[in-house]
């Protein structure tokens, strides 16, 4: 076993180029005792002596007893030779490149981020500079773009942001919808024909006075506002268009008035009467069209505020009435209407309302309504009496029944009078007054001295004011007439129909209001005249008669002016021919008549509404062309006065000739 290790370390010496192996298979040293292959390069071994323990690295050579190294580029552009030196550096002057060595190659990779000092950017490999100009979008040329649009917008060609709707804010509106505020918004004007859009356009807007009601146009005018609207047309087509701006409800609310108007208040031509009778038979139609707020005080305010010629605004003052005061405020006037103009709450208003009418405006007060329809007598509903039974007959005893009507129970053996100074000893007899003994003429015309006294029938002066023996109108004022008993027979010169013209009319005074009206009286015959016993009359048939115990002569052609008294002072420096008194002319509604003193006809002016130039202190003038008694009854011939008048600062030509109606424009 000895002899075959020895053999393998002395192959393996050999091998490793050891000159003289050791003798048996080592070398012994005293110091070191080192040996060739112990895995040890020591001193004393090199790569010459030792290959084993020394052997020069891989790429270097041993030479005399030293490893060296041989640079190898072979093949390489750049890199390690391979002794610790460089076959080259890598290096292509591109700032957009990064310059490196891959296997002895030269590489040079792009590289990102800015260039040429910040204005270009580095894009494969080489410096890129952005080119957007005026562009507000698309590419910029080194892979970037030159802005964003809004959404929904799309950039074009040209590097501008289109939006194919409305720009709101920071979103572009697709193509149907809007800008509402900041949001886009769809606009929905499916079955509407106005109003809101809802996006704050409009799906439309209506026409005349029609109004906008959940998208559709309708009218939404009250029934009371459409009675209104209709009241102040003139036309059928203004009719329409009242009646197209009301609703349904209104316009059928104002027919059910109409019909009830009618059926039930055909009887009725007064304003007042229709309110009435409205309330009266038809008070759910009359309450659901007007809606009243009013009692009769408030009324009699309402009017007061309305002009005079007006009637437009009384009747909705009417119409805001409520029902139970209407009828109050209606009992009011007609008793007011007696002796003033119920049109014209002034102070006649005010004076009668304190003495004939106190007991009705009391109820006006109260709101208490006076209930004696159909009843004679007993309690009115408001403290007072329907009226009394008694009816100055001495024959009869009267009471008031538990049916609110008169119950007349005759008598008889009473003593009475009969009121015939011819009998004495009257007395009662079934209710009725029986004369006695005869006592003067009782016949007049059976040609008999009935009371023995030598004077028969006529000639008896107890016979003058006999009918028989009164042959008025004759022509001739016999023994038995005068200007009392027959003013047609004893006054001389009374005109006939036509020769007298009623030629201008002041209805309303500033200064007087009642005391100021005025007339004029114009002589149109060829002949003087004597209005002596003649009589002026107006439409309530209050009357006056004109100087009754005197003449009074208009000559022709002349004009004699008629005025109620304003005082003394007054009466001279204003002028008026003739003052009368107790007569007073309605200012809307009125009428002036010229009667002779038996009542028939000489001329009259009848006026109403606005077809007639009534208007506050403006008297209205009978154009010079038409001085005639027929030609006066039409409202066309008479026009409003331009002439200031001296005394009251109206207007008017107060006893002197009038001037020419301008012609209508």
């Amino acid at each position: 076993m000895k002899i075959g290790l020895n053999v393998l370390v002395l192959s393996l010496l050999v091998l490793a180029g050891c000159k003289d192996p050791p003798k048996y298979g080592y070398e012994a040293t005293a110091a070191s005792k080192t040996y060739c292959g112990d895995g040890e390069c020591k001193e004393g071994e090199d790569c010459a002596s030792c290959v084993v323990d020394c052997g020069c690295p891989e790429g270097t050579f041993c030479t005399d007893g030293e490893c060296s190294c041989v640079p190898d580029c072979t093949g390489k552009d750049c890199g390690s030779d391979g002794c610790g030196g460089s076959c080259g550096q890598c290096d292509d002057g591109v700032f957009c490149t990064e310059d490196s060595c891959e296997d002895g190659a030269c590489v040079f990779p792009s590289k990102e981020g800015s260039c040429a000092g910040g204005d270009g950017l580095c894009l494969e490999g080489a410096c890129c500079i952005p080119n957007c100009g005026n562009k507000k979008c698309g590419p910029d040329g080194c892979g970037g773009i030159c802005g964003a649009c809004i959404e929904n917008a799309e950039c074009v060609d040209d590097g501008k942001c289109s939006c194919p709707g409305e720009s709101c804010g920071p979103v572009c509106c697709p193509a149907g919808e809007v800008c509402a505020g900041e949001e886009c918004c769809t606009p929905s004007c499916n079955g509407k024909e106005c109003g809101d859009d809802g996006c704050g356009g409009s799906c439309g807007s209506c026409t005349g006075k029609l109004e906008c009601v959940d998208g559709e146009c309708a009218g939404t005018l009250s029934c009371k506002d459409l009675q209104g609207c209709l009241s102040a047309c003139g036309t059928s087509a203004c009719q329409q268009e009242c009646q197209a701006s009301a609703s349904n409800e209104s316009n059928q609310q104002l027919e059910d008035v109409y019909d009830c108007l009618s059926d039930e208040c055909g009887d009725c031509d007064e304003a007042s009467c229709q309110f009435v009778c409205l309330g009266e038979q038809c008070p759910v139609a009359y309450e659901d069209c007007f809606h009243p707020v009013k009692n009769c005080p408030e009324t009699i305010e309402c009017v007061k505020e309305c002009p005079v010629w007006d009637s437009d605004c009384r009747a909705l003052c009417y119409f805001d009435t409520k029902v139970h005061d209407m009828a109050v405020f209606v009992h009011l006037m007609d008793c007011v209407d007696q002796d003033c103009s119920a049109y014209h709450i002034g102070s006649c208003f005010e004076s009668i309302i304190e003495d004939d009418c106190a007991g009705a405006y009391d109820n006006c007060l109260s709101g208490c309504l006076i209930e004696c329809e159909d009843n004679e007598c007993g309690a009115d509903g408001c403290g007072g009496v329907c009226g009394s039974c008694e009816d100055d007959n001495p024959c009869t005893q009267t009471s008031c029944g538990p049916d609110n009507m008169c119950v007349v129970t005759p008598t008889s053996g009473f003593l009475c009078d009969d009121g015939d100074s011819c009998t004495a000893e009257d007395h009662c007899q079934d209710g009725e007054c029986v004369g006695g003994a005869l006592a003067c003429e009782l016949n007049c015309d059976d040609g008999v001295d009935d009371d023995g006294d030598g004077k028969e029938d006529c000639e008896d002066e107890e016979c003058f004011d006999e009918a028989v023996c009164i042959i008025c109108g004759d022509g001739d004022c016999h023994e038995s007439e005068d200007v009392e008993l027959c003013p047609m027979d004893c006054i001389e010169d009374l005109p006939e129909a036509g020769d007298l013209v009623i030629t201008e009319i002041l209805l309303f005074s500033w200064m007087f209001e009642e005391g100021g009206q005025w007339f004029e009286l114009y002589n149109a015959s060829a002949a003087s005249v004597n209005l002596q016993g003649c009589i002026i009359s107006n439409k309530g048939g209050s009357s006056h008669v004109i100087s009754p115990a005197q003449p009074f002569v208009v000559e022709p052609g002349e004009l004699k002016l008629f005025a109620p008294d304003k005082g003394a002072e007054f009466n001279e420096l204003f002028g008026q021919d003739y003052t009368y008194g107790g007569l007073w002319l309605g200012l809307v509604l009125g009428k002036l008549e010229l009667s002779l003193p038996d009542g028939s006809l000489l001329d009259a002016v009848a006026w109403e509404g606005d077809t007639w130039p009534v208007e506050e202190g403006v008297s209205m003038q009978l154009d010079p062309e038409h001085l005639d008694s027929g030609d006066n009854d039409l409202p066309e011939n008479w026009c409003p006065s331009t002439v200031p008048e001296q005394y009251m600062e109206e207007f008017g030509t107060p006893g002197e000739p009038n001037l020419a109606c301008e012609p209508e424009l």
